[in-house]
């Protein structure tokens, strides 16, 4: 439609046109003019043969004859330029080569007459062969226009066939993969497959093409359909390859498949022959009023279709046919628009609000460039002022030369539509949202539910919790009563009985069509695992009101059950622990009440010291033989300190000394699990209980949380137990302690009142003092005074260290003056006793000068205090070679027995307080004094007899200034 027959152009024009482009394409020239070199060099030498065959070579005859077929070539191959090259090339040559005189361009008048006639009969020939060529051209050009009105004829078939959604004759329909489901008889025929033969076949076996000027294989339409999702348009010069190897010339087109969600299901391609094109034009022409004929049907129809249909001719857009549905659908008369522009007149707009304006509308865009609209949603407004949506598609027309030619839309209006479809998809939402509501509440609900929908129960599914608290795969058949081969591997029990199939509350509940809230059963695995459940179970009903199943929960209730008996356990064992202070009545205690509850044999063992205070064994006669035989394997403190290092459970005193242990003394005992707990106090270890079973792994996750809650109670109990015999040993040391100080304190008081009260006397009785009786007396108050000063520095040091008060002021200080110091004074008060301070240099040291002389005045004075003998006493200060200071005090005294050595630095302890006073409390400070500066104190026993001890303190010297 629209286009126009072109006139056909007159001989001469052809002639022009073949003159400057001929038969050749216009770039082999050449191709064209070495053509016709080549055809007078043939000519040249086929001459030459003839001369040397017939003729005399210096006089040879019809110089020229042989050119004339170059000639006559050249010009029908590659027109009258390469022709008139051929010409004069052959005259040159026939008048060099062989035209007397031979060699030389010299030419007698005989010989100008016959080149005259061989010009004149080559021009003459080359015009003749040249309008026989143009003759043929013609009939080409003929050829040519009426395969145009051919192509003219498809358009109108294919603008037919667009409008009528594609109605073909031939039709394959695929699946989304390519794979044919479809192939009607037309198409059967067309192909030479067979209908049951192609189903399943991929698209490309079946329907093959290939291209009818390049004889190469085509793209498949079918796979652009399936990997793009859109309709592919009609394609031409295709060959379809039939199945017996003919090639029939076809027209096809494709088109997704989409089910009502948009998804792409498929391909359906349309294909016919068209074979007749290429009959006569007489054939032509009945095409034409079938067409015609076709057209009037078309329009016919398009007065039918539900859908309104326009259609424009490009590139005006002027409106050619637009049925009644049209005006329907906008309810006032249809605009008889002659232009683009007059679309103008029709309300729509897009789903922002704006309008549609002329050149916006799908069939002016397929017009002006040609695009294909599908679905194309937008507002518009009635003619009667209602809102309304509607749905429109447009296609452009193409001629053969893909020239777009009209443009064709259909409008729906689905309004309606559009609001069922929302009301629908609100519907779906709500009930999609309770659908996902529902299942999530299923899979997060903490706990187990089941469903079972026949009334037999023989199926039964269940959510995530469910299974797991089974322990059975996601979706297996969980019901007892199901087929063999699907049979879970548990029985379900009550009280310790298996019930039978018609006790289970599922199949109950479906049999008798009534609730059965809060029953109470035990799934039995095949290891003797036991899970309690408490489960409510209610039927469900049909239309009919039949059950036809049931629903149930499952409350795991077995870590309750087990909460409740532990918790009823370790009452018991903390009423064992709170009725004795005693630790070895408690732990026999305990390990009897441990046996059978948690274990089939206990043993309790201590660290300090190293002891086994508890044994029981379920059997009171193996227990007897248990403890005889426990004799013969004491505690192993390197086992014991290995599990105490870690502070958690272990089984390496099962796989030492009681794995032995079974095996050579009590072949009985069949120890085959274990649980060995550290007794943890503050940290500390005090202990290791260990749990014995005769049973395969029996200590799981459960039972080591309540053994290690056993265990921790245990040890507090052990430390409480300990704790009250420490504190009434610490108020027995208090009170001896308290006995000795008031008695050390008494003494010096006793003799400073004494001889107070004796001067006060004499002074009362004579008036005066006896010079050497006064002397004696305040020498006896001088050194009680010193003792008592001693005695209360020393209390008021220990007050200070354990309270946390005693704090180092610390200076640069030089050693051995102060030793001289200390020693020049504790040797003028002591005439038995000689003292010897060995230095050899001067030390500066950082120290509490304080402090250290007090701890030289301790040692000094308990070398002298344990040396009533008399005898000599030796300081010695020392650098050492690591940079530290070294001070020994050593005496020849009377010694420390080896039994008290290890005690002599402990608070109010006297190696010697039957014989000698004291409140056993100046090494214990000296001790501390020295710690704090960094150093220690250390003890040697000369085998000479007497003590030694060592002060050891490190080397900080700083300038005299610092």
């Amino acid at each position: 439609m629209g286009d126009q027959i072109k006139l056909k152009p007159t001989w001469w024009a052809i002639v022009v046109r073949q003159m400057l482009f001929p038969m050749l394409p216009q770039s082999a020239y050449l191709c064209r003019y070495g053509l016709a070199l080549g055809l007078v060099l043939v000519s040249t030498l086929l001459k030459y043969g003839m001369i040397l065959l017939t003729d005399d070579p210096q006089n040879p005859t019809t110089p020229f004859v042989v050119f004339f077929p170059a000639i006559m070539l050249a010009v029908w191959c590659g027109g009258i330029g390469p022709g008139l090259v051929a010409a004069i090339l052959s005259v040159f040559i026939g008048d060099y080569f062989f035209v007397a005189p031979i060699h030389t361009l010299d030419l007698g008048f005989r010989n100008l007459l016959n080149l005259t006639a061989f010009i004149l009969g080559s021009l003459f020939a080359s015009l003749l062969i040249y309008i026989l060529r143009m003759a043929l051209r013609q009939a080409e050009e003929e050829l040519t226009e009426r395969k145009r009105v051919e192509a003219l004829l498809r358009e109108q078939r294919e603008w037919f066939e667009v409008t009528l959604a594609s109605i073909g004759d031939a039709v394959i329909a695929t699946d989304a993969k390519g794979c044919i489901t479809l192939l009607n008889p037309v198409a059967a025929e067309l192909t030479g497959w067979k209908e049951a033969e192609a189903q399943g076949q991929p698209i490309n076996t079946v329907f093959h093409l290939i291209s009818e000027l390049t004889r190469q294989p085509l793209a498949n339409p079918v796979e652009k359909v399936l990997e793009e999702g859109l309709r592919v348009g009609l394609a031409n010069h295709s060959l379809l390859l039939t199945k017996e190897g003919r090639l029939l010339p076809i027209e096809n087109n494709g088109a997704p498949i989409r089910n009502s969600s948009n998804n792409l299901l498929g391909a359906v391609l349309v294909f016919r022959d068209i074979s007749q094109r290429y009959r006569e034009e007489q054939e032509h022409q009945q095409l034409l009023g079938r067409l015609r004929a076709k057209r009037n049907l078309l329009e016919a129809i398009l007065q039918q279709m539900p859908l309104g249909v326009t259609i424009a001719e490009a590139p005006s857009g002027k409106i050619t046919l637009e049925n009644s549905q049209v005006g329907e659908i906008w309810r006032h008369e249809a605009i008889p628009a002659e232009s683009i522009e007059e679309y103008g007149g029709y309300r729509g707009f897009h789903k922002d609000g704006k309008p549609y304006q002329p050149q916006d509308w799908p069939l002016a865009r397929a017009i002006t460039s040609g695009e294909v609209t599908l679905n194309e949603e937008l507002d518009f407004q009635r003619g009667d002022g209602t809102w309304g949506t509607m749905l429109l598609n447009a296609a452009p027309v193409r001629n053969s030369a893909g020239e777009i030619v009209a443009g064709v839309v259909s409008s729906n209006d689905i309004t309606a539509l559009k609001k069922a479809e929302e009301e629908i998809r609100m519907l779906n939402s709500r009930l999609e949202q309770k659908v996902t509501e529902l299942q999530t509440l299923l899979d997060l609900a903490p706990i187990g539910l089941a469903i079972a929908e026949d009334p037999e129960c023989r199926v039964i599914r269940g959510n995530p919790m469910f299974y797991k608290g089974l322990g059975i795969p996601q979706g297996a058949n969980s019901s007892v009563t199901a087929p063999p081969e699907e049979t879970p591997l548990y029985k379900v029990c009550r009280n310790g009985r298996e019930l039978t199939p018609e006790e289970l509350p599922m199949q109950q509940s479906a049999a008798k069509g009534v609730e059965l809230p809060e029953v109470e059963v035990d799934i039995v695995y095949e290891n003797g695992k036991t899970i309690s459940y408490l489960t409510s179970t209610a039927p469900l009903f049909d239309e009919e009101g039949k059950t036809r199943g049931c629903i149930s929960s499952f409350l795991d209730i077995t870590q309750r059950k087990r909460n409740s008996e532990r918790l009823h356990f370790l009452a018991e064992v903390s009423k064992v622990l709170a009725a004795s202070l005693d630790y070895t009545t408690i732990l026999q205690n305990l390990a009897h009440l441990i046996v059978p509850a948690l274990a089939d044999w206990c043993v309790v063992e201590l660290v300090e010291p190293l002891q086994r205070l508890g044994v029981a064994h379920r059997d009171p006669a193996i227990e007897e033989e248990l403890r005889e035989a426990l004799l013969h394997y004491p505690p192993n403190p390197d086992l014991i300190q290995k599990m105490l290092e870690t502070g958690q459970a272990t089984s390496v005193f099962l796989e030492t000394t009681l794995a032995e242990l079974a095996q050579t003394h009590l072949q009985s005992l069949n120890p085959q699990s274990l649980l060995s707990l550290p007794l943890l106090v503050r940290g500390e270890a005090c202990g290791v209980l260990h749990l014995v079973s005769n049973t395969h792994d029996y200590y799981g996750e459960t039972e080591l949380v309540l053994a290690e809650e056993i265990a921790r109670r245990t040890a507090i109990a052990i430390d409480n137990a300990r704790l009250y015999q420490e504190a009434q040993q610490a108020i027995a040391v208090r009170e001896e302690f308290l006995m000795v100080a008031a008695h050390e304190l008494k003494t010096p008081l006793t003799s400073l009142s004494g001889y107070a009260q004796l001067l006060t006397h004499q002074l009362e009785q004579k008036g005066e003092l006896d010079p050497a009786r006064l002397h004696r007396a305040l020498t006896v108050i001088n050194q009680q005074s010193n003792k008592l000063v001693l005695l209360v520095s020393r209390l008021l040091d220990l007050s200070k260290w354990q309270a946390g008060g005693l704090v180092l002021e610390v200076e640069m200080t030089e050693l051995k003056s102060l030793l001289e110091q200390v020693v020049a004074a504790i040797q003028i008060g002591n005439n038995e006793h000689t003292l010897i301070l060995h230095a050899t240099e001067p030390i500066m040291a950082l120290v509490d000068p304080v402090r250290f002389e007090q701890v030289v005045i301790n040692l000094v004075t308990n070398a002298i205090k344990y040396s009533p003998q008399g005898g000599l006493v030796e300081l010695t200060l020392s650098r050492t070679p690591d940079e530290m200071i070294r001070l020994a005090v050593k005496d020849q005294g009377i010694g420390i027995a080896p039994e008290h050595r290890e005690k002599i630095f402990k608070l109010f302890y006297q190696a010697h307080k039957k014989s000698y006073s004291g409140l056993g409390v100046g090494l214990y400070v000296s001790q501390q004094i020295i710690g704090l500066h960094g150093g220690q104190i250390e003890v040697e026993f000369p085998p000479e007899g007497g003590t030694c001890f060592i002060v050891a303190l490190p080397l900080k010297i700083k300038p005299p200034n610092s």
